[in-house]
C-alpha cells in the first residue's frame, strides 16, 4: 500500500511558524553572500584569495572567543547597517593585523562586502528582519570605515564619483584614445 505524502511533510517542516519558534529566514536574494561574491569582478587568482579571506573572517566571526564581541557589536548604538559595517570593518582590521599586512589590500573591501552579507544572513537565520537596504548600508559603512582607516577621505572619493571621474584640476585627466592605446 502506497503512502501519501504532502508537500509539507516532504519539505520536513509544517506550514507556518509553530508557537515559540522564530519565523523562517527571508531569502537574501541580491544580498546573499553568494550573490555579492558572484557580482565581484575578480581576475587571476583573486577569487581563491578572496575565498580564503572570507573563510578566515567567518572563522573569527563565529569562533567562541570572538562571537560574543560580534553579538555585543549588534547591541551597541547606531543603525543595524552601521553596526554590521563597522563590525566587519573591525574584523577586517583584525585579519589585516593577524596576517602581518600580507592580505592583498585590493581584496579587503570585496571580502568585507561578502562578510557584511554573511553577518546579515546569520541575523536573518536568527529571525531578525534584515533588508537589502540594511546590507547596502552596511557595505557603505564598511567602505567608509576602511577608507578612513587607510587615510582616504570618503567625501573626496564621493566628490570624484559625483563628477563622473572628471578632474578638478589637481590631477591630469586620463588619457583616452590613440595616446592611451599606444602605451598598452
Amino acid at each position: 500500500m502506497a503512502m501519501l505524502q504532502t508537500t509539507t511533510k516532504i519539505a520536513g517542516e509544517p506550514k507556518g511558524s509553530p508557537a515559540g519558534k522564530a519565523a523562517p529566514a527571508k531569502a537574501a536574494g541580491k544580498t546573499s553572500p553568494e550573490a555579492i561574491r558572484a557580482g565581484l569582478h575578480l581576475s587571476g587568482n583573486q577569487g581563491a584569495q578572496l575565498d580564503r579571506i572570507v573563510l578566515a573572517g567567518r572563522k573569527v566571526m563565529f569562533s567562541p572567543q570572538s562571537h560574543k564581541l560580534f553579538l555585543d557589536q549588534l547591541n551597541g548604538p547606531g543603525t543595524l547597517a552601521q553596526k554590521m559595517g563597522q563590525g566587519v570593518a573591525g574584523l577586517m582590521g583584525l585579519l589585516w593585523q593577524e596576517s602581518k599586512q600580507s592580505l592583498p589590500p585590493q581584496l579587503l573591501i570585496p571580502a568585507g562586502m561578502v562578510l557584511v552579507s554573511v553577518a546579515a544572513d546569520f541575523l536573518r537565520k536568527g529571525g531578525m528582519d534584515v533588508t537589502d537596504q540594511d546590507v547596502a548600508g552596511g557595505i557603505e559603512s564598511l567602505v567608509t570605515a576602511l577608507l578612513q582607516a587607510g587615510g582616504v577621505d570618503p567625501d573626496k572619493v564621493a566628490e570624484i564619483g559625483a563628477r563622473g571621474g572628471k578632474t578638478d584640476g589637481t590631477m591630469p585627466p586620463p588619457e583616452i584614445g590613440a595616446a592611451a592605446e599606444g602605451e598598452a
